[in-house]
C-alpha cells in the first residue's frame, strides 16, 4: 500500500471507512470486517490485531459503538460522530478518487486497447487533483509514451502536439513548463530531434523520434503500462470500499 501513503492514504483509513459504512447498515463484530477487507483487498494482508486495533479507535473516538456482544465479541455500530466522519471521508477522497480513476482508465485503454473504450471526458481532471495524480504515476513517462506515439505514427510534428493529444485523449497533461523540460531532456538523451520550423522566429519546434527512441519507446511504455495497471487496482478498491 505504499502508493496510498504518497498521497496521505494509508490502511487505517480504508479500514476506518469500511467499518463506518458497515456498521452504518448493520451491527458488525472485527472478525466479520477483517474478512470483509480481505475480500475487497485480497493480497493485502492485514492481520486480524490490526483491524481489532482500529475498531478500539474508532469506539474511543466515539465514532462507533458496541451496541451488544455475543460470546465476548463486540457488536459495533456507527454514532453521529461516525457518520460524520464519513462523510468528511467522503468529501475529501472519494471524488478526487473517482476523477482521477477515469484519467487512468483512459491512459490504460490507450496503452492496452482492452475492454470497452471509456466515455469521453466532459471537463479535464481539476486542478486541485493534479498534485495528487503526479504521485501515483510518473508524468515523465506518460510524456515520454505520448511523444513516442505520435513519433510511431508521423516522421516529424509539433512538440505541443504531445500537450494537445494528452488534453484530447486523456482530460489531463503536465504543465508546459514541465513538459518542455522532457523534451529538451529527450533531446539531450538523443531519443529525439528537434529543429526550429523557423529558425530565425524560433517560435515552433518541430520533433522527430530517433532510432534509439524507437527502442527505448517498448521499455517506457512496458513500464507505464505496470504503473498504470497498479494504480487502478488499488483506486478500484477504494471506490469499492466506498461503495461497499
Amino acid at each position: 500500500m505504499d502508493l496510498l501513503k504518497k498521497i496521505g492514504f494509508s490502511t487505517g483509513d480504508l479500514l476506518k471507512i469500511l467499518y463506518l459504512q458497515q456498521t452504518k447498515k448493520a451491527p458488525i463484530n472485527a472478525t466479520e470486517l477483517h474478512a470483509l477487507y480481505t475480500q475487497f483487498l485480497p493480497g493485502v494482508e492485514v492481520g486480524y490485531e490490526y483491524v481489532s486495533k482500529i475498531g478500539r479507535q474508532l469506539e474511543t473516538a466515539n465514532a462507533i459503538n458496541v451496541s451488544h456482544t455475543i460470546q465476548k465479541k463486540k457488536y459495533y455500530t456507527i454514532t453521529s460522530t461516525g457518520a460524520d466522519l464519513l462523510t468528511n471521508y467522503e468529501n475529501l477522497y472519494y471524488g478526487q478518487f473517482s476523477e482521477i480513476a477515469k484519467v487512468f482508465e483512459r491512459i490504460d485503454f490507450h496503452l492496452t486497447r482492452k475492454g470497452q473504450a471509456p466515455s469521453p471526458f466532459e471537463t479535464p481532471l481539476p486542478s486541485e487533483f493534479r498534485r495528487f495524480f503526479a504521485k501515483l504515476v510518473s508524468v515523465r513517462d506518460i510524456t515520454r509514451y505520448m511523444i513516442f506515439y505520435l513519433g510511431d505514427k508521423r516522421t516529424d510534428f509539433y512538440a505541443a502536439e504531445a500537450l494537445e493529444q494528452m488534453d484530447f485523449l486523456f482530460g489531463w497533461s503536465p504543465s508546459n513548463g514541465y513538459f518542455y523540460d522532457i523534451v529538451r531532456e529527450m533531446e539531450s538523451e538523443q531519443t529525439i530531434v528537434g529543429k526550429w520550423k523557423d529558425p530565425e522566429k524560433r517560435t515552433i519546434r518541430l520533433i522527430r523520434v530517433t532510432n534509439d527512441g524507437v527502442v527505448f519507446a517498448k521499455q517506457v511504455r512496458s513500464s507505464l503500462a505496470e504503473q498504470v495497471s497498479n494504480v487502478r487496482i488499488h483506486l478500484n478498491s477504494i471506490q469499492m470500499l466506498f461503495d461497499a
